[in-house]
């Protein structure tokens, strides 16, 4: 059946509204997918940081008059300038089991992204390489921690028909908060420790304070834009793009889980750990009311899993350990509170220093996400 037809949709509150909720038609009977919550990723999509550094152009897929695919093309000025590309995305894709389907959807997104002059379609970005970004390769039997995508394993194999080539691999990676780590690590978190008790340096270690929240989200992304300068596809964030990360994770954080080190007074680092609510996300099926957040708040109490979003450790304020203690006192406080597992990731493939460390401390790799290119 090739009675396919491609509808671009506005970039209206209504047309985005139905775009969001047409997930529903892909995922309504799997067990391991966790829907957005609907008004946060319309106002995401309608109106959320990107507009700032890019453009889009949202496209639906419908057979007779039933919604069978979707994807959004969209450009990142931003990234491009930086990078001095002509990189065009796609993000925000699903459709059903049907390649007739997906390339109708991706000539569409193609051919827009041709026309605004681009030479190359990446993705999946939605938008950034911040948002939960990539194809899931594996591990497609679990409820994905928070932050990181979920698809069917068909989709893969809707890529690689379309002529998508591997770009780049990320990793998740795990670890039981029973292990314990090398004594190695157990010997530089004592010895920052002592530091700290000494205040060498000036040194002072602290959970963030969140009546100081505005303060607070400045200095991590300082650390977050030095620390990360070297990821492939990392570009500094402006402090919109960082306020909507940080104003969701606010809900949700645990200042112990949080730390923080300063050397007199001048932030070196960080390491950011949430509980994983995508479990209890699951609950409220994209609604927070009028009962999907007594649902949420429910579910949270049986939470055991721990997020590690992110670590971070300013050039300058390398070599002194402080990597090695984030990651153990981290795992201290999480076994004192409860959780059972840890998901340390996105680690991208060439970040070799990182992976050593990760496979050093007997993480291990649990899923793999893909990011695809094409020329056009």
């Amino acid at each position: 059946m090739s009675n396919i037809k491609i509808a671009p949709l506005s970039d209206s509150k209504s047309d985005i509204t139905k775009y969001v909720t047409s997930a529903w038609n892909f995922y309504r009977d799997n067990p391991f997918w966790v829907p957005p919550l609907i008004g946060e990723q319309v106002k995401f999509i309608h109106a959320g940081s990107y507009h700032e550094v890019g453009v889009m152009q949202p496209f639906l897929a419908y057979r007779d008059d039933e919604i069978v695919g979707r994807v959004i093309a969209h450009i990142d000025y931003r990234h491009n300038e930086y990078f001095k590309e002509k990189r065009g995305c796609i993000g925000f894709f699903e459709s059903i089991d049907d390649k007739i389907v997906s390339r109708a959807l991706f000539k569409a997104a193609e051919e827009w992204l041709r026309e605004k002059g681009m030479t190359d379609m990446q993705g999946p970005y939605n938008f950034t390489l911040y948002d939960a970004p990539g194809i899931l390769m594996d591990d497609y039997e679990n409820i994905p921690p928070v932050e990181l995508a979920y698809n069917p394993p068909y989709y893969p194999g809707l890529f690689a028909d379309y002529g998508f080539e591997k770009k780049i691999d990320w990793y998740a990676y795990r670890q039981t908060v029973e292990e314990r780590f090398p004594k190695l690590f157990y010997k530089m978190w004592e010895k920052v420790g002592r530091d700290r008790a000494m205040a060498k340096d000036g040194l002072v270690i602290r959970n963030v304070n969140l009546k100081k929240f505005d303060e607070e989200k400045l200095k991590i992304l300082t650390v977050f834009n030095e620390a990360w300068s070297e990821n492939w596809g990392h570009y500094p964030l402006t402090e919109k793009q960082w306020d909507k990360f940080a104003q969701e994770l606010k809900t949700i954080v645990k200042p112990e889980l949080v730390i923080m080190a300063e050397y007199y007074g001048e932030i070196a680092g960080f390491i950011l750990s949430i509980p994983d609510a995508n479990p209890a996300l699951q609950k409220a099926n994209g609604r927070l009311f009028p009962f999907g957040l007594i649902k949420i708040l429910l579910a949270m109490r049986k939470i055991d899993r721990l997020k590690t979003i992110v670590m971070g450790v300013r050039p300058k304020f390398r070599m002194r350990g402080l990597d090695a203690y984030f990651y153990v006192e981290t795992f201290e406080r999480a076994r004192k509170m409860g959780y059972k597992m840890a998901d340390m990731s996105l680690i991208v493939e060439n970040n070799h220093s990182m992976r050593n460390a990760l496979d050093h401390m007997g993480a291990k790799i649990y899923k793999t996400y893909r990011f695809y290119n094409k020329k056009i």
